[in-house]
């Protein structure tokens, strides 16, 4: 399912294209999934616990406090592991947007999981330093979608294997968003 709607989009996919790829029979598809959105359903679940599982993997070893290395090994780890599943990455990040309604529930339910990751990342930012304000929840799902775009955005445009060379971007924008409230109170003091 990842590769033929990487090739083709969601939309234009027939089970006949996923059987024909997976080279296996129709009847054989029919016994596993009642059509072509819960076989892609079914791909996203696992390309999501995939990414997810190889991300904390990353971070397993690092101190609990450490928010910056957590920081920095989680976004490596996820954009190495979207450089190196591109199908995967491709149905994830761009045609889950076109698969449906159940699709764009799961998705909204994996970017308030990396929200939920952010904040938790920010509340050991704000014990070290208590500068930091307090932020609402909807900052968090901001900066998962700032994220999400510039991944998005990197593989129409360079492909999966140019994912890694987003970090440092990706890491001055986290950076700057967490701190972007506290710096002009730093600069005063």
């Amino acid at each position: 399912m990842a590769a033929v709607v990487t090739e083709k989009g969601f939309g234009p996919v027939a089970v006949g294209d996923v059987v024909r790829r997976a080279n296996v029979s129709k009847r054989t598809f029919y016994e596993h999934f009642p059509d072509k959105e819960s076989c892609f359903l079914a791909m996203y679940d696992i390309g999501i616990n995939f990414v997810v599982h190889r991300t904390a993997e990353a971070v397993a070893s690092l101190p609990s406090d450490d928010w910056a290395a957590r920081l920095r090994v989680g976004l490596t780890a996820y954009l190495d592991v979207l450089a190196e599943e591109p199908e995967f990455a491709w149905a994830l990040a761009i045609e889950t947007l076109a698969a449906g309604t159940e699709a764009t529930a799961r998705r909204a339910a994996a970017v308030e999981l990396f929200a939920a990751s952010y904040r938790q990342l920010y509340a050991l930012a704000r014990r070290d330093d208590r500068s930091l304000p307090t932020l609402p929840d909807e900052y968090f799902l901001a900066l998962t979608g700032g994220i999400d775009e510039l991944i998005r955005e990197t593989l129409r445009t360079r492909g999966a294997a140019a994912l890694p060379e987003v970090l440092e971007v990706g890491m001055r924008f986290l950076e700057s968003t967490f701190y972007a409230d506290a710096a002009p109170r730093r600069r005063r003091g």
